[in-house]
């Protein structure tokens, strides 16, 4: 059975520590490339959260984790964490730009937090925390695509 990761958990995989957290919609206040995580609650330690999620459209609802408060993972290598949260922020879903990856949290009607680290190597601590929540969860977030 899969079992639930923390966002704290999350960013141990990586080596890395959580800042924040910030309500979505709020500027992110640093200005380096790196990782970060958009989760249904704002403990880093919270193994699970509820929230009803069956007014999303069958092809997302599919994607859906229930109780896993983690739904996205991000990185940003060539912009500040700043500007890349800003453009994901500003995305319209269904648009090509700013910020398609991991478009599908703006179908969510609930409070979302995000947290970030930087990190020397964005990519590389992107694909250890992809890894690590797939082999814990089963599958990938809820808005990660691939």
């Amino acid at each position: 059975m899969a079992a639930n990761l923390t966002v704290a958990e999350l960013f141990k995989e990586a080596n890395l520590t959580p800042h924040g957290p910030v309500q979505w919609g709020a500027p992110i206040p640093d200005k380096s490339p790196g990782i970060y995580v958009v989760a249904l609650t704002g403990d880093a330690n919270a193994s699970s959260c509820t929230i009803d999620a069956d007014y999303l459209e069958p092809s997302e609802r599919q994607r859906w984790i229930p109780n896993q408060p983690i739904i996205y993972i991000g990185q940003t290598t060539k912009r500040t964490l700043t500007k890349r949260l800003g453009e994901f922020y500003r995305h319209i879903y269904g648009a090509k730009s700013p910020h398609s990856g991991g478009e599908a949290v703006k179908l969510l009607h609930c409070d979302l937090w995000v947290y970030w680290s930087p990190s020397p190597d964005p990519r590389d601590s992107e694909l250890l925390m992809l890894c690590a929540f797939r082999k814990r969860v089963g599958k990938l977030p809820f808005a990660n695509r691939s």
